[in-house]
């Protein structure tokens, strides 16, 4: 029954890619100030989620006629304006709970994070966010003050670009070839879910147990990072009675070395935690701090390996983790 539950959230939380890609408008700007007949060569698209799509255009060929000369939107709709899709899902839970009964319902909160991840890194993992070739009349799908309309990418001007407020291609409208992929970029929402071992104490002394840390953030930029992270973690005592420990705080990512698809940094934190263990329940704030390994995937997915140190309870408590990152 856990199960089937973890599959339905981790459906419901992933989203369905579409055969239309947003123009960035940076890139509708620059390609705009590009002479026509070269910005067809190199376009950044990245590629959108469900939603309405917008009409379907005649598909262009390589026998379609080149025409430079730059021309007004044609307005189609000037009241059309399609929903836009949207990337991420939420994740809402409070960890908590006390023996083998709490230890039961934090082990179903980390299989519906790790679910989550999974659905979102599946997507990501498919989506295409980087560089394309087109033909010069590629159709390009507009929305600004005129409503919706359509423009061939040859004849596209920089007055119509500048007052554009969302533009994509379709890659069923003419030739459409990949030229490769953006690098990691990390700026905007995050969600990660790592697993690992940690070290937990407790009334019989130290030993280790699985440790998780589930983070959800927003990165102002590529390399700065800040994020709410959910630390469970559990263990069972020399009289086989569970040692629950469970943390909640914020951290501060500083991720600036990079060498090819791998990166590094490292991170601190400040967070509330809560152990309980057959002699009850105490409760402490803790600081802690580490280094941050990634190796890029994707655009938008990356491999995380966390390794840290923990001052809990008055004791320094080290934790190895990893898994996967989505932006």
């Amino acid at each position: 029954m856990r199960v089937t539950a973890v599959v339905a959230a981790a459906a419901l939380l992933g989203g369905c890619l579409t055969n239309t890609s947003r123009i960035p408008p940076a890139e509708l700007a620059r390609l705009a100030a590009t002479p026509p007949e070269q910005r067809a060569e190199r376009v950044r698209v990245i590629q959108e989620f469900e939603g309405n799509s917008p009409p379907a255009q005649p598909t262009v060929t390589g026998e379609t006629q080149v025409v430079f000369v730059p021309r007004t939107v044609i307005v189609v709709d000037g009241g059309h304006h399609p929903h836009r899709g949207g990337r991420g899902g939420r994740l809402g839970g409070k960890g908590g709970g006390s023996g083998d009964d709490g230890k039961g319902a934090v082990v179903l909160l980390v299989a519906l994070a790790v679910g989550a991840g999974i659905a979102l890194a599946a997507t990501e993992g498919q989506r295409y966010d980087g560089w394309v070739r087109l033909h010069p009349m590629h159709p390009v799908h507009l929305w600004g003050p005129w409503g919706y309309g359509v423009v061939p990418l040859a004849q596209l001007d920089p007055q119509t670009a500048y007052a554009a407020s969302r533009a994509v291609v379709r890659d069923r409208e003419g030739p459409w070839q990949p030229l490769g992929r953006a690098p990691l970029d990390r700026e905007g929402w995050s969600y990660s879910v790592l697993g690992g071992a940690g070290e937990i104490d407790g009334w019989d002394g130290r030993g280790l147990g699985p440790q998780f840390h589930v983070q959800l953030g927003y990165y102002p930029a590529h390399e700065v990072g800040v994020q709410l992270v959910w630390t469970p973690a559990w263990r069972d005592d020399s009289q086989g009675d569970t040692i629950l420990d469970l943390r909640l705080g914020v951290e501060v990512d500083l991720l600036p070395l990079s060498a090819g698809k791998l990166h590094g940094g490292g991170y601190g934190n400040l967070s509330l935690g809560w152990r309980h263990d057959r002699d009850g329940t105490d409760s402490a704030a803790f600081t802690g701090a580490g280094a941050k390994l990634q190796l890029e995937l994707t655009t938008r997915l990356a491999i995380t390996g966390r390794f840290g140190v923990t001052r809990a309870y008055g004791e320094l408590a080290r934790d190895a983790t990893f898994g996967l990152s989505i932006y």
